[in-house]
């Protein structure tokens, strides 16, 4: 999914996603699992698909005195009303989540696809940390019992998921907390001012500028609303059982109709002086500057344009934050750590409360106590009976329904699913067609195979390394993760030495083993290391790179394949500052900052004149409004096609990049997934 998360208007639809999703499970259309998962827990009965009613799955909480959850209970011991009408009870799972103990890790998950499948099986509990910008003093003292969490707390079946506010909704993937999850999450809590204009990132720097510190909390203010909403949207679309958003804040701005404390002011800022400079780069916003069309030189300033894309105060967006949870059935547990101060009232943290309240979660404001707060969101809920029902209304309107649950031996309403948004007739249609339609052929998609690689993306390596086959040349990038290079001195030069044996049996004895070496420069973090490939040798290869810097060294290994006879090699990627004059340097990661600019290259077999175009794509395989220029150059045989984009028009988020050779009058495509970063 791409992330037009910064761009005004984004909004998720969970039920055309939901739909589909459901429909294949039912129907043995999409039955992958993880191995981990197929081992770990038997198979379930999933519910039969009926072209005349739909299934609705409720969670419910039947708890005794001491509130503890009953056991040993039946489909005949619950009572559903649905709109206040009463409902057959079609099934009754009791599911229960294992407690921590040493060497019960989380299942490792390596892609967000294969967290999403996880954390569509309902025995999975999935929690998803959101952490606001907070002040220095709170940031310290909520840093310790969060991270033990989120380290000591985990079971076997608990999927969590990190999110910061310089991600994007779309980054999230549910496991384990990873050692690099936590060197990022204390970077954030204890390293960041918030407040200085040394660590907003450029668009914050801009919007400083131009209208001060409301500006920027206004700015900071729809980025948290869009964050939280785009969030509640994802885990709506994984499965209809609860979820849970620990949301940890000094506050909720806007939750009284108005900016409030961090919404920023309103109105617009006086014209800056003509000493100001233009702008010289592009910014995200709908006036022109995301979608590209934005012409620097056409003399307009770029407060002027940040004053027509503010976004607009929406005076109900607490409220409708709040619908989207429970229609979503995600329980948010707000956390201020701010505890009890001198200005502390009755008052104090109620639109937290709310949220809580109404969405069936637990709030931890007013108390100087946060540990025991995350103890007691911690052991919310430790098990569940999960209910599902045919539901007798068959109107399809896509209007709210509202769920009841009593306990038949009491009479009395438990705790469960409150509420589900019915399917529209075009959700029926396509269920329907669906379950109609012949499976699958096996394998993954263009698309989902080129996301794969992304999928794959680690943060915690120590090197990336790429290859590609280039006119009888074995072309490596090779590339420091960012944070490793700033951290560990990388930026001021390394050797880069490669050794390569091919796997080819049918290859020349000389073809056997090849090694090759080149100088990383100073102030880059990549090189590329070229080795001649023997005549009769089609790989594939076995590579290990190792980077040395005086007596520091750093490794990798990974496999080199070419597919013979395929209209496109694999491409190659570089990358540049922003400068024009900046040289580019190899990529081996596929991920960007919207200050770089990109280069890719791919050598295209074309024995006839062949047109190429390019185009920027999300990640559904829609088209967005970019295409770059391609730029061609004949070698032989074979056609060198090279695409340059700068990335500060575009927002953060998961693009392909798709090109396009025409020739004869047919035409053939490859993608390529890239990620932009803030």
């Amino acid at each position: 999914m791409p992330s037009p998360c910064r761009a005004r208007g984004w909004r998720l639809t969970p039920w055309h996603i939901r739909v589909v999703v459901w429909v294949a499970a039912a129907c043995g259309a999409a039955t992958i699992v993880t191995a981990q998962l197929s081992q770990s827990l038997p198979d379930r009965q999933l519910p039969i698909f009926r072209a005349d009613s739909h299934f609705v799955r409720v969670d419910a909480y039947p708890t005794a005195k001491d509130g503890s959850i009953i056991r040993n209970l039946t489909a005949q011991d619950f009572e559903i009303t649905e709109d206040g009408k009463s409902q057959i009870v079609d099934s009754a799972e009791y599911i229960e989540y294992e407690r921590w103990s040493p060497g019960d890790d989380p299942p490792e998950v390596e892609t967000q696809r294969d967290s999403f499948r996880l954390a569509a099986d309902p025995r999975y509990r999935v929690v998803v940390v959101y952490v606001n910008r907070l002040s220095r003093t709170n940031a310290r003292y909520v840093e310790r019992p969060l991270i033990d969490l989120l380290t000591r707390e985990v079971g076997p079946r608990d999927l969590y998921g990190l999110l910061l506010p310089h991600n994007e909704a779309s980054d999230l993937v549910l496991g384990k907390f990873t050692p690099a999850e936590q060197a990022r999450l204390t970077r954030f809590l204890s390293v960041l001012d918030h407040n200085s204009p040394f660590d907003m990132d450029p668009v914050e720097q801009q919007v400083l500028a131009c209208f001060g510190q409301a500006g920027v909390r206004r700015w900071r203010l729809d980025n948290l609303y869009r964050d939280l909403e785009g969030i509640i949207a994802i885990l709506g679309t994984l499965r209809d059982e609860r979820k849970s958003l620990i949301f940890v804040t000094e506050g909720i701005p806007g939750a009284n109709g108005r900016a409030g404390r961090g919404g920023g002011g309103g109105g617009q800022s006086s014209y800056p002086p003509q000493a100001q400079p233009l702008v010289t780069r592009r910014l995200p916003g709908s006036t022109g500057l995301a979608s590209g069309t934005f012409n620097p030189d056409e003399g307009v300033h770029v407060c002027e344009l940040l004053g027509r894309d503010m976004p607009p105060e929406i005076p109900d967006r607490f409220l409708e934050l709040i619908r989207l949870a429970r229609q979503s059935n995600v329980a948010i547990h707000p956390i201020n750590p701010t505890g009890i101060t001198m200005n502390t009232t009755v008052f104090s943290g109620s639109a937290l409360r709310r949220m809580a309240d109404e969405t069936g979660g637990i709030a931890v404001v007013n108390s100087n106590d946060i540990k025991s707060g995350f103890e007691r969101i911690k052991n919310d809920m430790p098990a569940y009976y999960l209910l599902g029902y045919y539901t007798s209304n068959t109107k399809w309107d896509g209007k709210r329904r509202e769920i009841k649950v009593r306990l038949k031996s009491t009479g009395k309403t438990i705790r469960a699913r409150r509420e589900y948004q019915s399917p529209t007739e075009a959700d029926v249609a396509a269920m329907r067609a669906a379950a109609a339609a012949p499976a699958l052929p096996p394998g993954p998609t263009p698309i989902e195979s080129a996301l794969s690689g992304l999928a794959r993306l680690r943060n915690d390596v120590a090197l990336q390394v790429q290859g590609a086959v280039r006119e009888g040349e074995l072309a490596l990038a090779v590339e420091v993760p960012l944070d490793t290079a700033a951290s560990g001195g990388w930026y001021e030069g390394a050797t880069v030495e490669a050794f390569v044996v091919s796997d080819d049996r049918d290859a020349p004895a000389d073809a056997a083993s090849m090694t090759g070496t080149a100088r990383m420069l100073a102030g880059a973090r990549g090189a590329e290391v070229r080795l001649p490939i023997s005549v009769g040798d089609a790989g594939p290869w076995q590579v290990r790179v190792v980077v040395r810097r005086g007596t520091d060294t750093l490794e990798d290994r990974t496999q080199v394949t070419h597919e013979v006879g395929s209209t496109f090699g694999r491409p190659l990627l570089y990358r540049a500052a922003s400068p024009p004059a900046a040289p580019y340097i190899p990529v081996a990661d596929q991920q960007f900052l919207r200050q770089e600019r990109l280069r890719a290259e791919w050598l295209v077999a074309s024995p006839t004149p062949v047109r190429m175009k390019a185009r920027l794509l999300q990640t559904t395989g829609h088209a967005s409004n970019y295409s770059p220029p391609v730029v061609t150059e004949e070698r032989g045989d074979f056609t060198l096609a090279r695409v340059d984009m700068t990335l500060t028009s575009i927002a953060a988020g998961d693009y392909l990049l798709e090109l396009v050779a025409e020739a004869n009058g047919e035409e053939q495509s490859t993608l390529l997934a890239i990620r932009v970063l803030r």
